[in-house]
Formats: C-alpha cells, structure tokens, sequence
C-alpha cells in the first residue's frame, strides 16, 4: 500500500516435473482491498528433445541442443502469465 501501487502480481513456480515442462499459479491482487481480481496457473513446454544424446565429436563444436532451455521456457512462461491475466476473465465475486 505504501509502494502506491493499485495491483499487485504475485505467484510461485512449481517445482519442474520434467527438464522441458515449467508452470507457476499466480493472482492479481487489488492492494486496497486485499481482494484476488484474477487467480489461475500457466504453463509452458518445449517439443525439443532436451535429453538427446550428443555425438562424440560435440566436445569440439558448439552443440547445445541437449542443455535445458530454462531462460527460454522462464521467458516464455512470463509471456504466457501476461497474455492470461490481460485475457481471461476475472475471478468472480462471492
């Protein structure tokens, strides 16, 4: 309240299942009215095989298809979180 913002986002990441798969359950909270505008859980994949072996001569080339996409599946689950709180409907009212 003392920050004079009117919403606030909170959330948490759950724990990854899988190296390729990463979701989070956030809220919109009115901060005057400690009130949820908006709840709910997003998540997002990758289809990229991230557990493929490499061949043995990836030690001298720059293959990174087998490393975990993390700072693209975070960005992208940024993304996703955004577009559902701008487009879903709000909590209903009790």
């Amino acid at each position: 309240r003392d920050a004079g913002y009117d919403l606030v986002l909170v959330g948490v990441i759950e724990n990854p299942r899988s190296i390729d798969e990463i979701s989070a359950f956030s809220k919109l909270i009115e901060v005057e009215s400690g009130i949820t505008v908006w709840n709910g859980r997003s998540s997002v994949s990758t289809n990229r095989n991230t557990r493929k072996k490499t061949f043995p001569s990836s030690w001298w080339s720059d293959n990174t298809t087998s490393l975990p996409q993390t700072n693209l599946l975070l960005e992208e689950l940024a993304s996703c979180l955004t577009n559902n709180v701008l487009h879903e409907d709000p909590s209903p009212e009790d």
